[in-house]
């Protein structure tokens, strides 16, 4: 009895919608999606280890929350409840923890968790005290050696290796790419930021590896929500290995943001209904083949075990006939894919957040398309009855957090941990409190530094070519940061511009929505600087929004075409001012469970918490 519930392929073909975005060869090609739904499954009898890597370094004794309570007093919390989760387990539960600094003590030496051991277990995590630097490439090192070793003496059974870090390092190997290179791929190694005083980019660069992930616990309490990921996933598996085939047609993959022919999964769990998206240029001809291992048993079978545990064709998928009404030789259902569109779009705006730091003229771009895309996608959502829609309201907040934390501390962390939501599907979502600080929010107020430095320095300003017109001048020494007018007027004068105006609320906007070290040494936009004169040492800075089409090439987005409407780059006239619409005013709903969360994992999450 198979595993997979079921199966199929859809293809956009609502003649009334048109295509929202241009993916490739849209003007030629089909827009589908594969859906695949794994059936419930039991828990499983196959014995499970897992490897933890602990944190132990100094940067642990911060303070969080109400300054009662340090990062170290969450994880050993999230541990115990972890802990006391496993000994009730009927699954054999081997553990095995690594606390690192500069150097690797072994805490638990896999030991089988039951609640005969359970309390001296706890212990030992409860006598763990931080301190010294952070050395990743060591804890790597270990950790490799002892997940091989398992793996060597213990053939038959799953095993995860979750690595935990608030910091970057400080001594050893400090590369990102040289660190990567050292994880070992054979192995799912889950790679979990906590707080906002990790490395980003460097755990970016180790979750790419093959059966990798990133995890972020952006507010410490949440830890244990954030453990119960994948110790679901592995106690409720349903396949694993996975590979996916697409003859006469290309699948996206999330983690690369390439259209590729074969896409490779590590797992797809209880209950998961996972949906993949295809582009077809002969749609009659478009199928998928599934390749993978039966790893779980569905709950309604009298099985206990997995009776075959080799790599297997399980089903060739093809696309779903349409319903054809034979008196108009018309569809009767058509299919209406947007929703899914819109998730393309904003799992490609995600990796692009997540890819780069950006320098504030490239944030600037990025905003006005953030907003521009917000506000069709809000439209869409009112005009089909969806702005309640769970699915379509976590897109909303995927955009608004980008938009909100692009080019800031916590921007990168963000945007990874939204894109592996909804690349992978994952219950966890990061809280969006205070996403608009740089700073660790559980960080006591009095140990941050400021956000924004000020300066009282009045910038060297030409004249207007017209001296009597006052509103012609951009700046007043007679306000505060910056110097600017009320109203940011529009300027008419410089001929580099007068092609490309703009409503300088906008500028105000985005420069009070940034925080700068120096407010005074913005990056210059090439080729868009004011004349000065031979007393100014500063340019002023008008961005050019037809570039914006260029940033969107560069960054591979797909460009909106929702109705027909292939102006989505373009200032918009005469409309209806919607406030909900505008990611200004737009707030994100405040739920660390995303709208993929299924019963099954609530159910873990909900245990886990409790214990």
């Amino acid at each position: 009895m198979s595993i997979i519930q079921e199966s199929f392929i859809l293809l956009h073909n609502n003649e009334n919608n048109k295509p929202v975005i241009k993916y490739p060869n849209y003007e030629t090609s089909s827009f589908g999606v594969l859906n695949i739904k794994i059936k419930k499954t039991k828990k499983t009898t196959m014995p499970t280890c897992f490897v933890f890597t602990i944190d132990r370094t100094g940067s642990m004794s911060e303070f969080c929350g109400n300054g009662r309570i340090t990062r170290m007093d969450y994880i050993k919390q999230s541990f115990q409840s972890m802990m006391n989760y496993f000994a009730k387990q009927e699954t054999h539960i081997i553990v095995r923890v690594h606390a690192f600094n500069e150097n690797v003590d072994v805490l638990v030496d896999n030991i089988l968790i039951t609640p005969d051991n359970v309390n001296s277990i706890i212990e030992k995590i409860k006598n763990l005290e931080p301190d010294g630097s952070t050395n990743i490439a060591n804890a790597i090192t270990k950790a490799n050696e002892a997940l091989v070793k398992y793996s060597t003496d213990n053939p038959t059974h799953q095993i995860c290796h979750i690595f935990m870090t608030d910091g970057e390092p400080t001594s050893g190997e400090h590369s990102a790419d040289v660190l990567a290179g050292m994880v070992n791929e054979n192995f799912t190694n889950i790679f979990i930021g906590a707080g906002f005083g990790h490395n980003a980019y460097i755990l970016r660069k180790l979750s790419e590896k093959k059966n990798g992930e990133y995890l972020f616990i952006d507010n410490m309490e949440n830890a244990t929500l954030v453990y119960s990921e994948p110790v679901h996933r592995f106690l409720y598996p349903g396949l694993k290995d996975i590979r996916l085939e697409v003859e006469n047609g290309k699948i996206y993959d999330w983690k690369t943001n390439k259209w590729v022919s074969v896409l490779e999964e590590p797992d797809l769990v209880s209950e998961v209904d996972k949906y993949y998206h295809l582009v077809t240029d002969t749609p009659n001809e478009l199928d998928v083949s599934i390749y993978g291992i039966e790893v779980g048993v569905a709950a309604d079978s009298a099985d206990e075990i997995a009776a075959d545990l080799s790599s297997k064709l399980l089903d060739i998928v093809e696309v779903m006939p349409d319903l054809i009404d034979f008196d108009t030789n018309k569809i009767v259902e058509p299919n209406d894919l947007s929703k899914y569109m819109f998730k393309q779009l904003t799992q490609e705006l995600l990796f692009k957040a997540k890819s780069k730091e950006y320098n504030y003229n490239e944030i600037y771009y990025f905003k006005e398309l953030l907003r521009n895309v917000f506000k069709k996608m809000r439209n869409y959502m009112r005009s089909k009855g969806l702005l309640d829609d769970p699915f379509m309201k976590q897109l909303c907040n995927d955009i608004s957090i980008i938009y909100s934390t692009i080019g800031k501390s916590n921007g990168i962390m963000f945007a990874m941990s939204r894109s592996c939501s909804q690349g992978r599907q994952q219950s966890y979502n990061t809280n969006s409190i205070n996403i608009n600080d740089t700073m660790d929010f559980n960080t006591p107020i009095l140990n941050r530094p400021p956000l924004l430095k000020r300066s009282n320095y009045i910038p060297d300003i030409p004249e207007s070519v017209n001296e009597d017109d006052e509103d012609n001048n951009l700046f007043d020494s007679n306000q505060g940061l910056f110097g600017l007018k009320n109203g940011m007027r529009r300027m008419n004068d410089f001929n580099s511009i007068n092609q490309n105006q703009h409503d300088f609320d906008e500028i105000k906007r985005a420069i009070v929505c940034d925080d700068f070290d120096n407010m005074n040494n913005l990056p210059p936009l090439p080729g868009m600087t004011t004349p000065t004169n031979s007393n100014s040492n500063r340019n002023v800075y008008f961005p050019n929004m037809p570039d914006i089409a260029d940033l969107c090439s560069n960054l591979n987005i797909l460009k909106i075409i929702c109705q027909g409407d292939s102006t989505i780059l373009e200032e918009e006239t005469v409309e209806t001012v919607i406030i909900e619409d505008d990611l200004e005013s737009f707030i994100p709903i405040e739920d660390t469970t995303s709208c993929y969360t299924t019963p099954s994992a609530l159910s873990t999450i909900r245990s886990m918490s409790q214990c």
